[in-house]
């Protein structure tokens, strides 16, 4: 099953090290992704908020 989204670029840092994304889900789910890379290392950090009534059916982020 297809849901829909909306990805933005919310930030990205001047030495292009750090980059912020917002996913909007089309059941009101709404994934901030914060990405960073290093000399020989990368990270990333996975926040999600539901403000919906009810569960959301995306599984390749946590709810």
């Amino acid at each position: 099953m297809a849901i829909k989204h909306q990805a933005q670029l919310n930030s990205l840092n001047n030495e292009k090290a750090m980059l912020r994304l917002r996913d909007k889900i089309s059941d009101g789910l709404i994934v901030e992704h914060t990405i960073k890379a290093g000399r020989g290392e990368i990270g990333s950090l996975v926040s999600p908020h539901n403000s919906a009534d009810q569960q959301s059916e995306v599984h390749w982020a946590p709810s």
